[in-house]
């Protein structure tokens, strides 16, 4: 009994360290700039910027994609407002599945969705924009399947609340 004691004493320690360790890999991120915003991003993402503000090679929107290539994080933060085209529904190929809008203080807030008619490939967004229609931020997941979209929920949801805007 003192042997089964102890036994399951290692295995509750040997549990709790794996949980640990498990839980600082995931943890690890990085900061990503934009012109003019920050986001923190899982470490072992690749990133792809996407579009700049048209006069210099600074990014306004980029896509960050997971290492098994299940799912791409994405953000959008001009300086005030712009055109989101890197993100544009494709007739044809995609349609909408969901939207819906509520008022939040002096903003619109847009929920989209849009899923690939033949894959299943799904693409979800936030939109923010003010009610002067002069800044607009959107961010959103891409993502294979619900197993993909389950698997890294939580880091999109800490990229999500990560996300830092500046202005001049």
């Amino acid at each position: 009994s003192f042997l089964a004691v102890r036994f399951h004493s290692i295995m509750l320690a040997s549990a709790i360290l794996l949980l640990i360790f498990s839980t600082v890999l995931q943890a690890k991120t990085v900061k990503y700039s934009g012109e003019w915003f920050d986001v923190m991003i899982p470490s072992d993402f690749t990133i792809k910027p996407s579009l700049n503000n048209g006069s210099t090679d600074t990014v306004i929107s980029a896509f960050f994609i997971s290492p098994d290539q299940k799912v791409a994080f994405y953000i959008f933060a001009p300086q005030w407002s712009g055109d989101p085209v890197d993100i544009k529904l494709k007739p044809g190929v995609e349609k909408e599945i969901s939207r819906t809008s509520k008022r939040n203080g002096g903003n619109q807030i847009t929920w989209f969705s849009y899923k690939n008619i033949k894959t299943g490939y799904t693409r979800a967004y936030q939109q923010t924009e003010n009610e002067e229609g002069t800044s607009l931020t959107i961010i959103g997941i891409e993502y294979d399947n619900e197993s993909a979209y389950e698997k890294y929920k939580n880091q999109y949801l800490a990229f999500k609340k990560s996300l830092v805007q500046y202005a001049d």
